[in-house]
């Protein structure tokens, strides 16, 4: 989930704990999985460096493949 930058870090904590407690109800992991996501609950700040990991992945990607927007 992605909020606006400047939003509240209270609220930010409380989104985040609210939604691994999703990803953590059997139910919805199950249905999930059959879904082929990946889930896994974490805190902002692990979010954040992943995020920034794909980012890095995909542009070093597109910069091997010669990939350009027309």
């Amino acid at each position: 989930m992605f909020v606006p930058a400047g939003t509240d870090p209270g609220l930010i904590a409380r989104l985040n704990d609210e939604m691994n407690a999703v990803f953590r109800a059997p139910a919805t992991a199950a249905r999930l999985a059959e879904l082929g996501a990946l889930t896994r609950p974490n805190t902002p700040a692990e979010f954040a460096a992943f995020r920034e990991t794909q980012i890095a992945f995909f542009a070093d990607m597109v910069k091997a493949a010669n990939i350009r927007i027309e």
